[in-house]
């Protein structure tokens, strides 16, 4: 995984716009079973660009969705594979939802990173 793990903080660099690896705040290995979503929530204490990354094993489509808290969507990754990057732009004082939905039959371990 140690590749994977640079490889994800790769894409959350592309998705912020560096040229240079991210730094990620968070960073974690998971499984989302299939045909299932896992959720991770951010609480965002000053406005900033939110970059997320995710690498999966490549058995399956793995898509991401962020919404704010009032359930609009804020940015997504609905391709065909399971290596997704989404950017956005946070506000003071909002809670997002980051969803990682595996839309295979069987289950996908992937790598997490979200850097602000």
């Amino acid at each position: 995984m140690f590749r994977a793990t640079l490889s994800v903080l790769a894409l959350v660099g592309l998705a912020l716009g560096t040229t240079t690896d991210a730094r990620a705040d968070h960073l974690e290995n998971d499984i989302v079973q299939a045909h299932s979503s896992n959720y991770y929530t951010y609480d965002c204490f000053h406005p900033s660009s939110i970059g997320v990354a995710v690498i999966g094993d490549g058995d399956t489509d793995i898509d991401v969705i962020v919404t704010d808290a009032y359930g609009n969507v804020v940015a997504s990754d609905l391709d065909y594979t399971d290596h997704c990057v989404v950017q956005f732009f946070s506000r003071s004082g909002m809670t997002y939802t980051i969803e990682v939905r595996n839309l295979g039959s069987v289950w996908n371990q992937y790598e997490f990173a979200l850097a602000d």
